[in-house]
């Protein structure tokens, strides 16, 4: 095996940029084509995903569903937390269309999970007053 095989096989599925270069004398005209045998590291920086997707709200009303809310907003919320760490996966592979589909429906069920509290909320508060006090009919 020669060394430009080695080189082929270590380098196999990156790009390449082929440079050119021209010699210093004038009196030669042979080019002299240079490979580039590390793979280009334009997108480094774009593969660190710095967004949370919303997780980091849905921990948030993960915990306050589950003090104030009741059983199906924690459900919610808990399936909110799942599709954001399943937009952060996504976002790290580079799909980022995908990524920020499941980050829209993580919001989604964040934000129903805090209607659905509210009214749950609402319900518990006028059940306990009739309770308490009573249908007062005067």
């Amino acid at each position: 095996m020669t060394d430009r095989d080695v080189q082929n096989k270590c380098t196999e599925g990156t790009e390449h940029s082929p440079v050119t270069m021209q010699p210093c004398n004038k009196t030669e005209s042979q080019q002299i084509i240079a490979e580039d045998p590390w793979p280009s590291f334009e997108n480094v920086n774009s593969s660190f995903c710095s967004r949370d997707y919303y997780f980091t709200l849905s921990t948030a009303m993960t915990f306050f569903c589950c003090v104030t809310g009741g059983f199906l907003s924690s459900m919610l919320t808990i399936a909110a937390m799942l599709v954001s760490l399943s937009a952060k996966k996504y976002s790290l592979n580079g799909d980022k269309e995908c990524a920020e589909k499941k980050s829209r429906i993580s919001l989604l069920l964040n934000s129903l999970a805090i209607l659905l509290t509210i009214i749950v909320d609402i319900i518990l508060i006028d059940v306990s007053f009739i309770v308490t006090h009573g249908s007062e009919d005067k």
